[in-house]
């Protein structure tokens, strides 16, 4: 089926593109060589590792969908050092009433070890709805989603995002989906697209892909809950777990 752009790719105008994204992925993989993400992060950057070693299923899984594991786990690794169980149970306790009643305008907070929020998981069965054809959606086991927008749909998405199962077939329908946008534009190397995609977990796929590139060269990645005067870039992060071969 056509790939959904939101741009017409006349040559010049995909080639400009694709200069664009190539430079700024060589800022970013600058900055994931020169910084140390394990002693900055410390315990929290261990607990990422452990959860990755502890977790084997999930990379076999991604295997068996002929998803790159490596790829698609550095993806969400920055999320998972951000991740905190104790935090994470009382924000969802305290806003999830708020989402499943009213909404994301009303309550649009993060959830699970991949810190996945409502609006993402919204606009991503949406784009499973729409774009992947029914062959895919038989291949990975994931059938189309029913989309009444109100509080008993909104109460079932949160069942489902609050479950690892689903957090992880959620991932799955993200690299799929973005496969399915971008892959004329994807770069070819392993590394630049995978700061891409990371940028694109983080900020929106969803997004203009011009804004998408400007993100990858932006710093505002962060654990905890005051956001600090300095800040990290997210692809970078990734790059740097994916590149340590952990």
């Amino acid at each position: 089926m056509p790939k959904t752009l939101w741009f017409t790719t006349g040559p010049y105008k995909l080639l400009i593109l694709c200069l664009s994204c190539c430079f700024a992925v060589s800022l970013t993989a600058q900055q994931s060589k020169t910084i140390d993400y394990a002693k900055m992060y410390g315990q929290d950057y261990q607990k990422a590792l452990d959860f990755c070693r502890d977790n084997k299923w999930i990379t076999d899984s991604l295997t068996k969908h002929d998803i790159q594991p490596e790829v698609a786990m550095a993806v969400i690794f920055p999320e998972l050092i951000r991740y905190s169980t104790v935090q994470d149970y009382a924000e969802t306790k305290a806003l999830e009433v708020l989402y499943v009643q009213y909404g994301k305008d009303y309550a649009n907070y993060s959830i699970g070890p991949f810190q996945m929020k409502p609006s993402f998981i919204e606009q991503l069965e949406k784009d499973w709805n729409t774009l992947i054809p029914e062959s895919g959606k038989q291949k990975h086991g994931i059938m189309t989603f029913p989309y009444p927008d109100n509080s008993p749909a909104r109460n079932k998405l949160l069942s489902r995002l609050k479950t690892q199962e689903w957090q992880f077939r959620y991932l799955l329908m993200f690299m799929v989906v973005t496969e399915e946008k971008f892959s004329p534009l994807l770069p070819a190397s392993t590394t630049d697209r995978l700061a891409f995609l990371a940028t694109a977990y983080n900020c929106g796929y969803w997004r203009p892909i011009s804004e998408i590139e400007k993100n990858l060269t932006l710093n505002y990645f962060y654990t905890g809950l005051i956001k600090p005067a300095l800040c990290q870039n997210y692809a970078a992060i990734a790059l740097a777990y994916y590149l340590s071969g952990k």
